[in-house]
């Protein structure tokens, strides 16, 4: 079986924004960096300890050039850089076959109280993101663009409160704390390299689980056609939005109609 370890950074263990900063300003960014591939790692080895054939790490943090790649496992496949269309194109490209996907450092949507480094795609973009009427963020999007390609998502590794978002979503996913959030920019957390060490034992056990019975992990569908609905945090946001055919209908916000998710995206 082939599995996807999909990696963002904010929701890795110790890893902080400093205010009206973004992370890659941070002082503690190459920490970020280091934590990531950690967690990665730990991932990759479980899934090849349980069985897998091939993993493929995809670095998705902001430009996806984050990870020190030399760092990880040398079995796996790795997938950088920006400039594909539409967000999971990439999986045709990876013989279109992949089994299944983890998120680790996902994070909380924007628009949730006291959540460290709360955001939704673009943390100065958006105030919140609805599909069909539902706040959504990256883990819940991100996980609808993979059911489209009938892939489902097992394992999800965060603050606690998208570890909460992601079970309301999706109860079948399994979920590992990093941190507790207190703010945006702080939160309580665990040493790195003991969740580390969480992080293998729970995707070795999700993965077996997984290989034993895979429709004991659905996938996570949608109604078709999608509303998306957006609420920008400026006003030029919403402004732009309309020029590019979106309804708008209140001064911060626009919505579309799209055939799916994918089309959004693009």
């Amino acid at each position: 079986m082939n599995f996807m370890i999909a990696v963002d950074l904010e929701g890795c263990a110790g890893v902080h924004s400093e205010p009206n900063k973004t992370l890659g300003m941070a002082k503690d960014y190459t920490f970020a960096c280091e934590q990531g591939a950690r967690e990665a790692s730990a991932a990759a080895r479980a899934l090849f300890d349980a069985g897998a054939d091939r993993v493929l790490i995809w670095d998705n943090h902001s430009s996806a050039l984050n990870l020190p790649y030399d760092l990880m496992p040398e079995e796996c496949e790795f997938l950088n850089g920006v400039g594909r269309t539409g967000r999971f194109s990439f999986v045709d490209a990876f013989d279109g076959n992949l089994d299944a996907a983890l998120f680790l450092g996902y994070h909380s949507r924007d628009n949730t109280a006291n959540a460290v480094i709360a955001h939704t795609y673009s943390s100065i973009d958006y105030q919140y993101v609805k599909v069909n009427g539902v706040e959504r963020g990256e883990i819940e999007i991100d996980a609808f663009l993979l059911g489209e390609k009938n892939i489902p998502l097992i394992f999800v590794a965060s603050d606690d409160k998208a570890c909460v978002q992601t079970k309301a979503f999706l109860p079948s996913c399994n979920t590992l704390q990093t941190k507790q959030s207190l703010s945006f920019n702080a939160s309580i957390f665990k040493h790195p390299h003991r969740v580390a060490k969480e992080i293998y034992s729970e995707v070795f056990n999700t993965t077996k689980a997984f290989m034993a019975d895979p429709k004991a992990f659905p996938i996570a569908a949608y109604d078709t056609p999608v509303e998306i609905e957006m609420r920008f945090k400026r006003l030029e946001g919403a402004q732009d939005a309309e020029q590019n055919g979106y309804t708008r209908f209140e001064p911060y916000c626009a919505r579309k109609i799209f055939p799916t998710l994918g089309d959004y995206m693009r």
